[in-house]
């Protein structure tokens, strides 16, 4: 009988015990028994009404706790059916009570993972204990969910069971968590490896640089003394052409590890744009068209302006290169604030945003797109999917854009074009410079002697050769100590010194140091393989008045001393 029941009967006796009351007489000894037993019923009545609110209020907290429990509660019969779900374990599954009820709950389970559940349910019906397995469910939208199950088996009086009982806890988050963990680990080591690679690259740069000095310095004297029309100078034309590829390539190496920067000013970067135009169209087919919009004025960018032509050119070749027979390129710049600044696919890997805004440049193509693999590895050195192509590109363009603290980032899908972003941060408060021009370093005659410090023999002897075509006195030396000496005792004849910057013992700083101490107005050139920028990083107590940058040309070196030593005769 149910406790309400139990109150209804207990009602109904005391009425009718009042109403025989009523024809008793007072002092009857009947009439007392009856008191009594009223009394008696009004006492148990009381206590049981007590005791069903006790139940009731633990049966609604108990339902409170299945219903908002935040995890799904499912109770399925020994067939697996649903009989029973909470609130939650709707919103996780995507349906109502009315749709789920008697539905089997293997239908939810992805098909790799329904021999696990169906194992699980086997266990969990031979153990009183509960067990867990991590399962990937389909909704009834079709959307993936991955949980972990907890299951428990209800069992009679005869360990025959009755149902099981489920917790759903939604690990989709967890998982989330855990892969970007992975993300950021794999990350981490991709920039360990770059780190280590950099160093790798700019040492063999370097050394590369230095025999290439060899090279190209023997192949311009050897033109310089042929007369012009005969086969042997074409041929050796032909090789100083390549040597100085070979010098582009280890360039552009060193450009992508970030370790050459120019000399950077304030540049509007839609008028950067506008001028490289003609140029840029020039160099398309006649079946691709090039589509602007460029902000004006544009967002002004503190850059180098030929670092700026090689992102836009090798970017322009990237997307023409994308695109097989007729087609569109986009070309736009904009300011873009941070926030909207993508987070995936963004190079370089360590990148994060320190200010509200940044200049954007989008080079966008009509043409094949790329797969996630491709994506992944098309900022690597020397990777490409072109059957010539050399896939230093788009590693030149990260290179620039690293070395003046932007970002890089790269949309695309298969056969939905692609999309490459660059970031680059705003100078605010500048006005806009205009384009270098070289100017012609005035003839000039080699007069006087000059200092050589140079450790390797190949090198040395080639940059004497080249000194003294130009008209100048050698005094040549292998290291830091031989140069003083030849210094302290030519000290008057020697009208500017070229040092290496690598050498065993003294290196190029702590020889021009000592030198400065003989004669502190003597005008020095430092050499090195490696990029200017980063020989001139950190305190120096002496500088030099001129740099050159391995391979140096006849007429780098030429130009070099004219200005230096114009400059000490001014």
């Amino acid at each position: 009988m149910r406790d309400q029941d139990r109150k209804d009967r207990f009602i109904e006796l005391r009425r009718q015990a009042q109403a025989l009351l009523k024809s008793l007489p007072e002092k009857d000894a009947a009439f007392r028994h009856f008191l009594d037993l009223i009394h008696e019923i009004e006492s148990s009545q009381k206590e049981l009404e007590s005791k069903i609110q006790e139940l009731s209020s633990r049966d609604q907290e108990y339902t409170d706790l299945y219903e908002l429990a935040p995890c799904g509660y499912l109770t399925l019969d020994s067939k697996d059916l649903i009989t029973r779900i909470n609130s939650f374990g709707e919103h996780l599954l995507q349906a109502d009570r009315k749709q789920l009820k008697h539905m089997a709950f293997r239908h939810f389970v992805a098909p790799e993972d329904q021999e696990a559940y169906d194992q699980a349910l086997k266990l969990a019906a031979n153990v009183k204990t509960g067990l867990s397995r991590d399962l990937k469910l389909f909704r009834n939208n079709g959307s993936p969910l991955w949980v972990e199950a907890d299951i428990r088996a209800d069992r009679d009086r005869s360990e025959n069971v009755t149902q099981f009982r489920l917790v759903l806890l939604d690990r989709s988050e967890k998982l989330k968590a855990e892969e970007k963990t992975r993300a950021l680990q794999s990350r981490l080591q991709q920039a360990g490896k770059a780190e280590s690679l950099s160093r790798m690259a700019g040492a063999i740069a370097h050394h590369f640089n230095n025999q290439l000095s060899t090279v190209l310095g023997n192949l311009e004297l050897a033109v310089c003394s042929l007369p012009e029309g005969t086969l042997v100078l074409e041929n050796l034309v032909q090789a100083m052409r390549a040597a100085l590829r070979a010098s582009e390539m280890s360039t552009m190496m060193q450009t992508y590890l970030g370790q050459t920067k120019l000399e950077p000013k304030a540049l509007d970067l839609s008028e950067t744009c506008r001028r490289e135009l003609p140029g840029l169209k020039d160099s398309l087919p006649r079946e691709i068209s090039l589509e602007t919009e460029l902000s004006f004025p544009g967002p002004v960018v503190q850059a180098n302006w030929g670092q700026l032509q090689q992102v836009l050119t090798y970017l322009l070749n990237n997307a023409r290169e994308a695109i097989d027979g007729p087609g569109t390129i986009f070309l736009s710049t904009r300011t873009i604030s941070a926030a909207k600044i993508p987070a995936s696919h963004l190079a370089p890997l360590d990148w994060k945003p320190d200010s509200d805004y940044y200049a954007y440049l989008e080079v966008r193509d009509t043409g094949r797109g790329m797969t996630r693999e491709v994506i992944d590895k098309c900022f690597d050195p020397f990777f490409s999917t072109k059957r010539n192509g050399r896939g230093l590109g788009l590693a030149v363009v990260l290179g620039i854009i690293k070395a003046s603290n932007g970002a890089i980032s790269l949309e695309s899908d298969p056969e939905q074009g692609s999309s490459l972003q660059v970031f680059l941060p705003i100078v605010p408060d500048e006005t806009p410079g205009q384009r270098e021009t070289a100017e012609e370093s005035k003839e000039f005659p080699g007069q006087g002697a000059v200092l050589l410090v140079e450790d390797q023999d190949s090198v040395r002897k080639i940059v004497k050769n080249m000194l003294e075509h130009l008209g100048f006195e050698v005094l040549a030396a292998r290291e830091g100590s031989e140069a003083i000496e030849i210094f302290r005792n030519n000290t008057e004849a020697v009208a500017c010194v070229l040092t290496d910057l690598s050498m065993p013992g003294m290196d190029g700083w702590e020889t021009l140091e000592a030198l400065r101490k003989i004669d502190p107005g003597i005008p020095a050139i430092l050499a090195s393989g490696y990029d200017q920028t980063r020989v001139m990083a950190g305190n120096h107590e002496e500088l030099p008045q001129g740099f050159l940058a391995k391979p140096y040309q006849l007429s780098e070196l030429k130009s070099t001393l004219a200005r230096i030593l114009q400059e000490k005769t001014s």
